[in-house]
């Protein structure tokens, strides 16, 4: 199992297990509403099925990157498992 930032056609997957798992605060729609500062993160079993995955806000302070949940979102978190 490996965990990888996910990129164009893997977005794709991570919003279809999203909407299949998840709530609607894991969908891409959701997060496009931070202008970009949402990463999302995939669960990948060794064949390179998604099995899951989550989503960090960065944002800068006094210099530095701090990364958290998105605003206004109680779980970033999920799994087809």
């Amino acid at each position: 199992m490996k965990i990888a930032e996910g990129t164009g056609q893997e977005l794709d997957r991570f919003n279809i297990l999203a909407k299949s798992y998840g709530t609607v605060f894991n969908s891409l729609e959701w997060m496009r509403l931070f202008d970009g500062r949402v990463r999302h993160y995939g669960f990948y079993e060794d064949n390179g099925a998604l099995v899951g995955g989550f989503s960090i806000y960065e944002e800068q302070r006094f210099g530095m990157s701090f990364y958290r949940n998105p605003p206004f979102t109680p779980r970033s978190d999920l799994s087809s498992r």
